[in-house]
Order: structure tokens, then C-alpha cells, then sequence
């Protein structure tokens, strides 16, 4: 008889660790979905059409786990407001397990209506450090798991040392990264040395220039000439962040390339950022873009001169690829990251300096979150266990 594995997807980069994860399982796993806070929403990349049709033979259930305001209160009230229809759902499809990812607020609801419940809990991500909120809800997410899946050796003994005893903690790297290599392009050019080769390349560009100004709004992109990509997100403890912010868009100002900038999520602060960007909308140069698909992303991250911002982005699937970081502020403070990342404060001058010192330069692609095989080392695992 099949297990059912419920998977809780509330962001849309959640899906990008989920996603291969999800490919690999043997038939023995019964997957379904769990999909609410922003992946639902369209301003902040609604995904809930691409996973039904990534995965058509799953079941998926909606939630509203969002509130709304741009305060810290809508997060535990989110939370609060979740544990209730999470608990409703759980005794509708009585899952086997129930996986979340990471760090977002909205998978407390989740882990907490599971652990009530006996239902066992699977966490990816877990014993990571950062400079927000995250930390707490990454650790209240990794006390309640069974069943640990961090990204790196180091979180690995982070998480051991937080559960204090545990014979389930399996550092088996970021699924995210097996994304990468699911584009044949970004594959040829990071184990087959494609960078050399002129067809992959022209393939790369053409594809590149399709898929961005297939989406969003703003300038027309080149692909083949220069550009970089900006991510900011809310920074939920930072009291400084909104009125430091503009430093970005002032730094953004002086550099002369094509920008892509990627909306911001659903965290506290997030409208004060998009009206940042759009009154930042009268510059020239730039497009905005909502969400691309992530095998589509990989290519245009790995063609990019260098991602500038806040994102875990530049700190993960940059690294593996080899991609120059200019991460800014105190949101991903902590955090394990490779020799591409140069991190500044919110200080225009700052920024800018550090945007025209990586732009182009070489950086050795690194595994220090996995190697592109960890969605299926974890698929077995999570069927081993589970049908015990």
C-alpha cells in the first residue's frame, strides 16, 4: 500500500527544492500538495498552474494562509489563522508524513498542526543562520521534524546540536540545485566546460532574451549584451530596512547596464518595496519580472554579470554556478556562502562599488549546497523511512 506524503508549498522558491524532490519518488510515495500564502497570489508570482502542470497526477489543495497587511502582525496571525484550516485538511487526507521546507512563517502552521497530530514531519533546510526571523521559525520547524534534510554539513551539526538527539539528519545538500542542471544549457556549461563552446552559448542567449521579455513588464532585454539581476526581500527585524532601501535604487542609478529585477515576496515590508519600485519605473534599462520558471531561471542567473540584493539566491544557486553576489544588508547574515559573495551595508556608494567590482568577474562554481543529485538521495530516504 502506498504512504501519502502532504507537501507544503508557500513560496514560490520553496517549489524550486520541492519540485525535484517530488520527480524522483518511487511509487511506493503518494505525493499531494499543500499550496497557500504567496505561491496563491498573483502579485507574488502565483506558481499554483505551474505545479498543476508539472504535476497533473497530484492531488492539490488550496489554503489561505495569507493575511493581509505589510506589518509584522499579519505573520502570526497568518500563522494562527493557518493552524485551523491546516488541522481541517489533515483530517481530510491523513498524510503518512508531511514535508516542509525552510523557513517560512507559514510552515508553522503546518508543522505545528502535524506534530499535534503524530503525523510525522519532514523538514528540509534546517540549521542554516540568518539575520531575520527566519532563524527562529527555521529552528521551531527543525525541533518539532522526525526527519532532517539540511543543506550542508555544517547545518547538519547545527540541527544535531539543536534536537539534541536524532538519528534522522540527512546532509544531503539543496534540490535547488538539481534544478540548475535540469537545463541541458546550464548543464553542458558547468560539468561539460560549455562556456567554450559557441553553439551553447548563441543557444543560451537566444533562450534567455525569449523567456524575459516573454514576462513582466519594462525594457526590452538583450541577453547578449551585459546585465544583472536585482532580488529584494522584506528584512522583518531590521527597523532601518525601509528608510535604507532606497540606497539600492540610488546605486542602481549609476550603474549603466540592463537590469532585471525580480518582485519581492510576501514578507512584511513588501509593499514599501514594490512602491519603491515603481516610482524606481521612470528609469531607463530595466525590466520587472513576477516569476520564471526555475529551469528557465538557471540560464538567465548563469548568463547574468552578477545578482545584487538580499536573497538567499546569491547566496545558494549563485554559488553553484559561479555567479558574482553583491548581497546587501543583514538578512542573510550568517549564512554559509562560497568566495562569489561580497556582502555591504544599505550605503549607495557601497553598492555601487561592490555591483562595478563583481560585475564579470570569474568565480569557481562551488557544492557547498550540494552537487545537483540531492532531490533523489532524498526521495529514497524519505520512501525508506516512511514504509519502515
Amino acid at each position: 500500500m502506498c504512504k501519502k506524503l502532504l507537501i507544503a508549498v508557500t513560496n514560490r522558491s520553496s517549489y524550486n527544492k520541492i519540485k525535484p524532490i517530488v520527480r524522483a519518488l518511487p511509487n511506493d510515495v503518494t505525493p499531494s500538495f499543500l499550496l497557500g500564502g504567496g505561491v496563491l497570489l498573483y502579485r507574488f508570482g502565483s506558481i499554483d498552474a505551474l505545479i498543476e502542470r508539472d504535476f497533473p497526477e497530484c492531488d492539490i489543495h488550496k489554503v489561505h494562509l495569507a493575511v493581509e497587511g505589510d506589518d509584522l502582525g499579519k505573520m502570526s496571525k497568518t500563522v494562527g489563522l493557518g493552524i485551523i484550516e491546516v488541522s481541517t485538511l489533515l483530517d481530510f487526507v491523513k498524510p503518512d508524513a508531511v514535508l516542509v521546507c525552510a523557513d517560512r512563517y507559514e510552515t508553522l502552521a503546518v508543522s505545528i498542526s502535524a506534530s499535534y497530530k503524530n503525523i510525522p514531519l519532514i523538514h528540509l533546510q534546517g540549521g542554516e543562520h540568518t539575520g531575520t526571523i527566519d532563524d527562529k521559525v527555521r529552528n521551531a520547524n527543525s525541533v518539532l521534524a522526525d526527519m532532517h534534510f539540511p543543506a550542508t554539513q555544517r547545518a547538519g551539526i547545527r540541527v544535531s546540536h539543536l534536537i539534541n538527539s536524532c538519528d534522522h539528519i540527512y546532509p544531503y545538500g539543496c534540490p535547488s540545485m538539481d534544478i540548475l542542471l535540469s537545463n541541458p544549457d546550464v548543464e553542458c556549461v558547468i560539468n561539460r566546460g560549455g562556456r567554450g563552446n559557441i553553439d551553447t552559448m548563441a543557444s543560451l542567449i537566444v533562450k534567455n532574451t525569449h523567456v524575459v521579455n516573454g514576462k513582466g513588464k519594462g525594457d526590452i532585454i538583450d541577453c547578449g549584451n551585459p546585465y544583472i539581476i536585482v532580488m529584494l526581500h522584506g528584512d522583518t527585524t531590521d527597523k532601518r530596512f525601509v528608510s535604507h532601501m532606497h540606497q539600492l535604487t540610488d546605486a542602481l542609478d549609476m550603474v549603466n547596464t540592463q537590469k532585471i529585477i525580480f518582485w519581492n515576496n510576501i514578507d512584511p515590508k513588501g509593499d514599501q518595496i514594490a512602491k519603491m519600485w515603481r516610482e524606481y519605473d521612470c528609469m531607463d534599462n530595466h525590466r520587472f519580472i513576477r516569476h520564471l520558471e526555475p529551469e528557465d531561471f538557471a540560464g538567465v542567473l548563469l548568463m547574468s554579470d552578477c545578482i545584487v540584493g538580499n536573497s538567499s539566491t546569491g547566496i545558494r544557486e549563485a554559488n553553484f554556478l559561479g555567479v558574482p553576489s553583491v548581497n546587501i544588508g543583514d538578512r542573510q547574515h550568517g549564512r554559509e556562502h562560497g568566495s562569489n559573495v561580497v556582502t555591504v551595508p544599505f550605503n549607495k556608494g557601497a553598492i555601487y562599488d561592490a555591483i562595478m567590482g563583481r560585475r564579470g568577474m570569474v568565480c569557481e562554481p562551488s557544492n557547498l549546497y550540494g552537487d545537483g543529485n540531492a532531490g533523489e538521495m532524498i526521495a529514497a530516504r524519505i520512501s525508506y523511512e516512511i514504509n519502515r
